[in-house]
């Protein structure tokens, strides 16, 4: 991770951490796991999506790149699956009204269950919470 346990140690707010299992740029377990253990706080979240990537690159549209400017970049990132957007959405809408708007009714959906539930192929979710992150630190440990 760039900021590494100790930075991480500092972080004292609910996190919403978004993850794709094709990620080459920071790989899940490395990159993401391991420094989702190390967040001191209790109101985080890990949202993981079985297939995506960190950026879906337009390969064919590298080559006609003339300078690096907004509409340049933009036209070399694809857009995201409908199916993660929503994920997105529906986890971002949870995560920002529990925590932002302080209301409690949607905590309920910050869980694997709910996860499972909105989950579609090939794009699978898994979901772990601070709960189910102190289960994984002993595993990662081994390591």
């Amino acid at each position: 991770s760039i900021f590494g346990k100790s930075g991480l140690s500092h972080i004292n707010i609910p996190i919403l951490w978004v993850a794709g299992s094709e990620d080459q740029l920071t790989p899940v377990v490395i990159e993401q796991v391991y420094p989702f253990t190390w967040l001191p706080v209790t109101e985080k979240y890990f949202m993981l999506t079985k297939g995506a990537k960190h950026l879906d690159f337009n390969i064919t549209e590298i080559q006609n790149v003339e300078s690096v400017d907004d509409d340049s970049l933009n036209q070399l990132v694809s857009a995201s699956s409908p199916v993660i957007k929503s994920y997105i959405d529906a986890f971002s809408l949870a995560f920002f009204q529990t925590y932002l708007e302080n209301n409690s009714d949607y905590l309920d959906y910050l869980n694997s269950s709910y996860a499972v539930a909105i989950s579609e192929e090939p794009y699978t979710l898994g979901f772990l919470s601070a709960s189910t992150a102190e289960k994984l630190i002993p595993a990662l440990a081994k390591d």
